[in-house]
């Protein structure tokens, strides 16, 4: 993942999508991929036509990702677009505290519900304790259940989130032991 800044002229919870440019971003570029595309050759092609230098000074380094931190690293530097990989640390960090909230939530999840088959409403109560589930339970429940559809099938501390086939139309889900 690389971060990007976005500095709206107002909150984000205040934004008027007509306020922005093109306020539906992702049909824009599939409806311009022609001029988006010939933009991106024009910074690959400058940065060809300097010899394909490397990122700037202090660019942290990014381990397996080395050669693509020297092209994509090298094109920014060509186009002097500063602060490429500057937030590194902090997105790790970031990760780091998800993975320890998530690992944190399973646990009192176990130690709670056991591995039985339970309802997103079952398990509201403990994930408020580790998300931001704030807010009406309806919305609170639905945003849990999309944070257990991204974790699913994935071992987090020795454990893994399974869905389970519906029960009165609602999605089931269990927690098992990732050695099972």
């Amino acid at each position: 993942v690389v971060r990007i800044r976005i500095d709206p002229p107002v909150a984000p919870d205040q934004s008027d999508s007509r306020k922005f440019i093109h306020p539906d971003l992702l049909s824009w570029v599939i409806q311009n991929r022609a001029e988006v595309l010939f933009h991106l050759i024009v910074l690959v092609k400058a940065w060809q036509a300097r010899g394909c230098p490397g990122p700037a000074a202090g660019t942290p380094d990014f381990g397996s990702f080395d050669s693509w931190r020297q092209v994509v690293g090298g094109i920014m530097n060509t186009a002097e677009i500063p602060g490429f990989l500057l937030n590194l640390e902090d997105a790790r960090q970031a990760a780091d505290q998800e993975s320890a909230d998530l690992r944190a939530f399973l646990e009192a999840w176990l130690a709670e519900l056991g591995p039985r088959p339970v309802f997103v409403s079952d398990l509201l109560v403990i994930g408020r304790r580790f998300f931001e589930l704030t807010g009406p339970a309806h919305a609170a429940t639905i945003r849990l259940g999309l944070i257990l559809s991204k974790y699913e099938n994935q071992t987090h501390g020795g454990s893994k989130i399974q869905r389970m086939p519906a029960s009165h139309g609602k999605t089931q889900w269990r927690l098992k032991r990732a050695h099972e």
